[in-house]
C-alpha cells in the first residue's frame, strides 16, 4: 500500500496546485492591468478565459481518458496546466514596460519636515499641506481685517511670504500635490483635488497599452481550463478503484480538504507576491501603498508552475507494476478502469460517437445521480456568494470521518447529507437579524435628507464632487462623507513611537462647521458592530462547518449511483453542468443582487456607476439573505429526492462490483 500512499500525495500536490492557480489568478489581475495598461473588461475576459475550456472539453476528456492510464492522462493535464502558467509569467520578460521615475532631486526641507525628523515620539506633522501653518496664521487675521480692528497691511505681509515661499519651493509644492492626490482621503483645497481629477482623467483616457500580449494569455488561459479537467473527474474514480471502500471516506475528505485549502493559499501567495515590485528594485518614493505599485505578478506563476511539473512528470511515468515488501511478488495499481475492456479499441468514429451519447444518456436517466447534481448546483450557486473556507474545509474532514466511523450507507448517507444541510441553511438564514450601526451607515443615513449629496455652503469651495469615501467624525461623533466634506483644509499626523501606520491622523478645520470649529478624525467614529461581528462570523464558520460535512458522503453518494463503467463521465457531466448554471451565473446573480441595494456609486471611465460605496444595510441583508434561503431550499428538496430513491443505495460497503452495477441498474429510469 506504500506505492499507492506516493501516488495519492502526487495526486493531492496536483490538486493542491490546481487551487491555488485559480485564486492567485484573481489576486494577479489587477497588477497585470496596472502593467501592461489592460481595460477592466478585458481583464474580465481573462478571468472567464479558463471556464471558456474547461466547460465544452471537460466530458469529452472524462469519456477518452477513462479508457486509457488515467496516471498518464492525470499527468498530462497537469503538465499542460503547469507551462500555460509558465506562459502566462512570459509577458513580463518579452513585453518589457518602461518603470516609472520619481523626482528624487533635493529639496530644501520645510520646518514642519524639519521637526518629524527629529526624535519627537509624539510630534504633530503637517504631512499634506502647503504651508499649513502660515495659511492658518492669515486665516485668523480676516475676520479682524474685516471687521477693521487689524491693519491690512500685516495680512499683505503673510500672503506675499506665501507666494515667495511658492517660488521657492516649487518642487517640494508639487511633491506635497502628488502625495496628497494619491492619498486614500481627500480634504478641501481645490488645487488637490483639481490636480486628482486630471490624473484621473488621463488614466482613463490612456489607450497606450499593450494588448498584444493576449494572444499570450487567453490561448494559455484557454489551455489551463482544459489541463483542470483530469484531475478530478479521473482521479476519484482511479483512488475508487485502488482503495478498499471501508477507507475511502478518509482518502476523499484529506484530498477535498486539500482542494479547499487550495484557494486560500493562493491569495496568501498573493499577498507575499503584491509586496515585491514587478521589476524587485521599487523605484524612490513608491511604497505598497502607492496606486502606482505593480506587485511582481508574475512570481507566483513561475513558482507553480515550476512545482506542478515534477508530481505530473512522476504522474505520467507511475509505474503499473511494482514489487512488495514481503515476497517481493509484485502488485498492481488498476491504472486503468477495471471495469472497463481496455483492449485496443477499432470500433469507427461513428460506433464512438454513439457510445459517448449513450453513456452520458444512461446518467441523464438514472434519479439519484440527477437529483444529487441539481442539488450541487444549487449549492455552488449559493455557496459562491459567502462561506468561511476554513470552516468548510474543517467539515469536509467531520463529514469523512462521520461517513467511515457510523458506516453511514444508502439512505442514512442521504438522510446526513439532508441534515447538515438544513442545518446550514438554517445557520446561514439566522445572520439576516444580526444588525449593528457601522460608521459608513451613518454616513449614509446623514446623507439621506438631501438625497444622498453631501455638498453644503461650507464645503462648495472645496472641489469634493470626486472625493473618496473616508468617514471622519467629530467629537460628537457626527459622521463625514470624507474630510473634505467636513471642510477640513489641513491634514496632521500624530506620529506614534516612529510607526507611520500606526499614526493618527487628524483634519482640522479653519472655518466654523455646523457651529464649531476644531477637528474631525476616524477615531472620534463610533458603531455598535463589534459584538455582532463575532456573532456574525460565529455562524459563518459553524455553518461553513456543516456545509463541509456534506461533500464526502455527497461524493460517495454521487459516484455508486452511476454504474461503475460510467464513473470519469459521472464527475465529468457534473462538472460541465455545475460550472455551466452555478460557477457561471452565481457572480451575475449576486453581483446584481448586491448593487440593487446601492446608494452612493463611485464613477469609472466608462459610466457614473463604478464601486458602490454606501449600501442601504437592512435592504441588502434581507435580500442576500432570503436570495441564500430560497437557493438552499430547492437544494433540500433536492436531498430529499435523493434520499427517497437511495434504500438500496451501496455506498461503503465491501461488496462485489457486480452487485454494485445490479443495484445502479435498479435505479435507473
Amino acid at each position: 500500500m506504500g506505492r499507492m500512499h506516493i501516488f495519492l500525495g502526487l495526486l493531492s500536490v496536483v490538486y493542491f496546485f490546481e487551487a491555488i492557480g485559480g485564486s492567485y489568478l484573481i489576486s494577479a489581475i489587477q497588477n497585470i492591468e496596472r502593467q501592461f495598461q489592460i481595460p477592466s473588461k478585458i481583464s474580465g475576459l481573462m478571468v472567464s478565459a479558463s471556464d471558456l475550456g474547461y466547460i465544452p472539453t471537460v466530458i469529452f476528456v472524462a469519456y477518452f481518458g477513462s479508457r486509457g492510464n488515467r496516471a498518464k492522462w492525470i499527468g498530462s493535464g497537469a503538465l499542460l496546466a503547469a507551462f500555460t502558467y509558465l506562459a502566462i509569467a512570459s509577458p513580463n520578460f518579452i513585453y518589457p514596460v518602461a518603470v516609472p521615475q520619481a523626482n528624487t532631486s533635493e529639496i530644501q526641507m520645510s520646518d514642519s519636515v524639519t521637526n518629524w525628523t527629529t526624535h519627537n515620539d509624539n510630534a504633530e506633522y503637517a504631512y499634506y499641506s502647503i504651508d499649513g501653518d502660515l495659511l492658518n496664521e492669515a486665516m485668523n487675521l480676516v475676520p479682524g481685517t474685516l471687521a477693521g480692528n487689524i491693519s491690512t497691511t500685516e495680512l499683505r505681509q503673510f500672503f506675499s511670504l506665501f507666494v515667495r515661499r511658492r517660488s521657492d519651493k516649487a518642487s517640494s509644492d508639487l511633491f506635497r500635490i502628488r502625495r496628497s492626490a494619491v492619498a486614500p482621503f481627500t480634504y478641501c483645497g481645490q488645487l488637490v483635488n483639481e490636480f486628482r481629477r486630471i490624473m484621473t482623467n488621463l488614466r482613463c483616457s490612456d489607450n497606450s497599452g499593450n494588448k498584444s500580449l493576449l494572444f499570450i494569455l487567453l490561448p494559455a488561459l484557454f489551455f489551463l481550463g482544459i489541463g483542470r479537467t483530469m484531475p478530478w473527474s479521473l482521479g476519484i474514480p482511479l483512488v475508487d478503484d485502488n482503495v478498499k471502500r471501508k477507507s475511502l471516506p478518509a482518502y476523499f475528505a484529506g484530498m477535498s480538504f486539500v482542494r479547499v485549502l487550495g484557494p486560500i493559499s493562493g491569495f496568501l501567495l498573493g499577498s507575499f507576491c503584491n509586496k515585491l515590485y514587478y521589476t524587485l528594485h521599487p523605484p524612490v518614493g513608491i511604497t505598497p501603498s502607492d496606486p502606482a505599485w505593480i506587485g511582481a505578478w508574475w512570481i507566483g506563476f513561475i513558482f507553480i508552475g515550476v512545482i506542478t511539473i515534477f508530481p505530473s512528470v512522476a504522474l505520467f511515468f507511475f509505474p503499473v507494476e511494482f514489487k512488495s515488501g514481503s515476497g517481493g511478488r509484485k502488485k498492481r495499481i488498476n491504472l486503468f478502469d477495471k471495469c472497463k475492456d481496455n483492449k485496443e479499441d477499432k470500433s469507427c468514429l461513428r460506433e464512438k460517437a454513439i457510445d459517448f451519447l449513450h453513456s452520458y444518456a444512461k446518467l441523464f436517466r438514472t434519479k439519484i445521480y440527477v437529483g444529487s447534481v441539481l442539488g450541487r448546483i444549487c449549492d455552488v450557486l449559493a455557496f459562491k456568494a459567502m462561506f468561511g473556507v476554513f470552516g468548510f474545509a474543517l467539515g469536509t474532514i467531520i463529514g469523512g470521518f462521520a461517513t467511515h466511523r457510523y458506516r453511514l450507507n444508502g439512505r442514512r448517507a442521504a438522510m446526513f447529507v439532508l441534515v447538515v444541510s438544513t442545518v446550514n441553511m438554517g445557520l446561514f438564514f439566522l445572520k439576516a437579524f444580526i444588525a449593528c450601526e457601522s460608521v459608513v451607515n451613518s454616513v449614509g443615513l446623514n446623507g439621506r435628507d438631501n438625497n444622498y449629496n453631501f455638498t453644503h455652503v461650507c464645503n462648495s469651495d472645496c472641489g469634493c464632487a470626486d472625493a473618496r469615501l473616508y468617514p471622519v467624525c467629530d467629537i460628537k461623533g457626527y459622521a463625514f462623507f470624507s474630510p473634505c466634506h467636513a471642510g477640513c483644509r489641513e491634514v496632521k499626523v500624530d506620529r506614534d513611537e516612529s510607526d507611520y501606520m500606526a499614526s493618527q491622523i487628524s483634519f482640522v478645520h479653519n472655518v466654523e462647521l455646523f457651529g464649531y470649529g476644531g477637528m474631525v478624525r476616524k477615531d472620534f467614529c463610533k458603531h455598535t458592530c463589534t459584538i455582532p461581528t463575532i456573532i456574525f462570523f460565529s455562524l459563518v464558520l459553524n455553518g461553513a462547518l456543516f456545509a463541509g460535512m456534506g461533500v464526502v458522503p455527497g461524493l460517495l453518494i454521487l459516484l455508486r449511483s452511476v454504474p461503475t463503467d460510467t464513473r470519469s463521465q459521472s464527475l465529468g457531466l457534473q462538472g460541465l453542468l455545475v460550472s455551466l448554471f452555478g460557477t457561471l451565473p452565481s457572480p451575475v446573480l449576486w453581483g446584481y443582487l448586491i448593487d440593487s441595494a446601492c446608494l452612493v456609486w463611485e464613477t469609472s471611465c466608462t459610466s457614473d456607476r463604478g464601486n458602490c460605496v454606501i449600501y442601504e444595510a437592512h435592504t441588502l441583508r434581507m435580500r442576500m439573505h432570503v436570495m441564500y434561503t430560497i437557493i438552499r431550499i430547492v437544494s433540500m428538496f433536492t436531498d430529499i429526492y435523493v434520499w427517497y430513491h437511495a434504500q438500496k443505495l451501496n455506498i461503503i460497503d465491501v461488496d462485489e462490483i457486480e452487485r454494485d452495477d445490479s443495484a445502479a441498474s435498479q435505479l435507473i429510469i
